[in-house]
């Protein structure tokens, strides 16, 4: 019975003491890191940093911590950076300090030999080498001095300490050291297509290049105008147009910032003159594919249809029966179907001349079986493609640096702060990003653990002297 009583006294004690070394871990940056902390063995101030190498948008934490034997009541500096980093906060210990920080006192009359005076949080801002510096102030000036100016306990004589100077390194997430150029964008899409005159066949999508438009013989020009997708992107084709009777055929080129290109191209009809003696009837009785099911149902008033192939399908057999047998019938664009979306045009010509177009969208399948999913560039993050989520393992990951490390080969992907849209053909996928929390510098996983054994234990001993009470 008395070793058992041993054991569980010891046990308690074990447990609170972890206990109370987790919670002493956990109660800020400033405390998280004494274990990390390495004091000067001489009369001077240096920097401490959980890490000398950090990526662009990245943060590192710095303490800095200072040596004087005989004690200081007096300490006058200023931390300063250069380009590649920013400050983002600065904590004074607030058991020293008690002005301002260019200017502060120990708030004892005496101070310890090994003294911490601040935390600082730097972010990396451009690649190279980044300096974080604390350096001396001249009588309370800007102008700085080769040293740190501390007085002694009497308040009478001055000394001074070189300054503490660190240098952190901020990289790419490819880890290069040089600032790297930015990646040039290879969107070449419109988000907007507009004419002055008609209505374009099929209705505008940016990922549909093919279109038809017919207007009345009267409209003898066209303007065409559109806005960009990508603000980088360039557009030739934006014009007004003379129109001949007949079919004019206009391109309009978008040229990404890395010279990858798309072309729009827009058919043109110009009715001739119409002839009201003959039969104006333009429209169909009936519009299908052979062995392949519109999606739509079919009106001799609608225009537009869209249908889906399998990856083997490279031509389709469109039949198309007119109203009026006078009337004429052209289709183009059924023959030698690429992957993804196909411009299927069913041209019908009135014995008038009058033009009216049926398109047909058609869809081929892409050869892979595999589904279209979100791809990475870093082992950083983690996606699962079933639950379609992104984790983060970095909460404070920016929009820009999270578009840098997704892609997809079979898609077109836009990324907001809390998903991700991933689109190939008609499919769309909507990924959600969230954003993992990740433990402070100095709060070591580890101690997350231990806590957690550390509550079980105690549980478990109360648990067990409560039945031994009964």
């Amino acid at each position: 019975m008395k070793n058992k009583t041993l054991f569980i006294s010891i046990g308690v004690i074990v447990a609170t003491l972890i206990v109370a070394l987790i919670i002493q871990g956990l109660s800020g940056n400033l405390r998280g890191f004494k274990a990390d902390i390495t004091y000067p063995t001489t009369n001077a101030i240096a920097f401490s940093c959980d890490k000398t190498s950090i990526l662009v948008d990245e943060r590192a934490t710095c303490v800095l911590v200072g040596h004087y034997t005989g004690g200081i009541d007096g300490i006058d500096g200023i931390f300063n950076v250069n380009n590649n980093l920013t400050i983002e906060s600065i904590v004074k210990n607030s058991s020293i300090f008690t002005g301002e920080m260019d200017n502060s006192y120990f708030t004892d009359e005496t101070s310890p030999a090994n003294f911490e005076i601040a935390t600082v949080t730097v972010k990396g801002t451009t690649v190279g080498a980044g300096r974080l510096a604390y350096v001396g102030v001249d009588d309370g000036d800007e102008t700085t001095v080769d040293k740190v100016i501390v007085t002694y306990n009497d308040g009478e004589d001055d000394a001074s300490l070189d300054d503490a100077t660190i240098n952190i390194t901020v990289t790419d997430s490819q880890g290069g050291g040089d600032d790297p150029e930015p990646p040039l964008s290879s969107v070449c899409t419109l988000n907007s297509l507009t004419v002055s005159s008609g209505q374009l066949s099929p209705s505008f999508s940016k990922n549909v290049y093919n279109y038809m438009l017919t207007v009345d013989n009267e409209v003898d020009s066209i303007t065409i105008n559109g806005t960009k997708t990508d603000a980088n992107s360039s557009v030739d084709g934006f014009d007004s147009y003379e129109l001949t009777v007949g079919e004019n055929e206009i391109e309009i080129t978008v040229t990404a910032q890395d010279s990858t290109k798309n072309t729009y191209n827009i058919t043109v009809t110009r009715q001739p003159a119409i002839d009201n003696t003959k039969s104006s009837d333009n429209t169909l009785s009936e519009l299908k594919i052979k062995n392949v099911t519109l999606k739509e149902d079919f009106s001799s008033t609608k225009t537009e249809y869209t249908a889906e192939v399998e990856n083997n399908i490279t031509s389709v057999d469109v039949q198309a029966t007119v109203n009026d047998e006078r009337a004429n019938v052209v289709i183009t664009g059924n023959h030698d179907l690429i992957e993804g979306n196909n411009t299927i045009l069913v041209k019908v010509t009135a014995e008038n001349g009058s033009v009216k177009t049926y398109t047909i969208i058609v869809n081929r399948k892409k050869s892979s079986n595999e589904p279209c999913v979100l791809e990475l560039k870093s082992t950083i993050y983690k996606v699962d493609n079933t639950k379609l989520t992104l984790e983060l393992v970095n909460n404070e990951h920016t929009l820009d640096m999270i578009k840098s490390n997704v892609s997809s080969s079979c898609g077109t992907i836009n990324v907001t702060d809390d998903k991700i849209v991933l689109q190939s053909g008609n499919e769309v996928k909507t990924y959600t990003i969230n954003r993992v929390f990740v433990p402070k510098t100095g709060q070591n996983v580890v101690n997350y653990i231990l806590v957690i054994l550390g509550i079980g234990l105690v549980i478990g001993v109360l648990v067990y002297l409560k039945k031994k009470t009964k």
